[in-house]
């Protein structure tokens, strides 16, 4: 199953285990909801960029992932303040709409990094198209698969 599918059930399921839990959102989870809504709308402006020159896809990538750091922030502070609630049904069931909810900013996240893929990928089989991006992205590709493999062979990181 892809990632953008992932996410849509992601989301269909903490709808339905809010119903099931029969709870309404708290102010941090409505937080969490627009910056995950924030981070769909920047994959969807990526998916229209994918095919132009430049970095436009990229940058919505990385606008989408920025986004769900934010979500973390979010989720940490609502969580704490569970701590603080008497009711343990209530706090067993917001633990569970939280922990959807950051699994969905996960999600939007790992599409994030299939944009990116892609367009690396892409700037690697056509250099002729954007030798400008495959210039640019070949560097840290080299950069990473040196680190990854003095790190795998227990060596000194370049």
């Amino acid at each position: 199953m892809g990632a953008r599918r992932r996410l849509l059930n992601g989301t269909k399921d903490i709808v339905r285990e809010a119903d099931a839990w029969s709870m309404v959102p708290d102010v941090a989870m409505g937080e969490i909801a627009d910056l995950l809504v924030t981070g769909v709308r920047h994959l969807g402006e990526a998916f229209a960029h994918l095919e132009d020159p430049g970095d436009g896809a990229t940058c919505a990538a990385d606008a989408a992932v920025k986004s769900q750091r934010a979500v973390e922030r979010v989720y940490r502070q609502g969580m704490s303040r569970l701590l603080e609630h008497p009711d343990p049904r209530e706090v067993l069931g917001r633990q569970e709409l939280y922990s959807g909810l950051l699994a969905v900013s996960s999600r939007v996240s790992a599409v994030a990094e299939r944009v990116w893929y892609a367009v690396v990928k892409e700037s690697w089989s056509r250099p002729t198209r954007d030798a400008s991006r495959a210039q640019r992205f070949r560097p840290r590709l080299a950069y990473s698969a040196a680190h990854a493999v003095a790190a795998s062979s227990n060596g000194p990181l370049p």
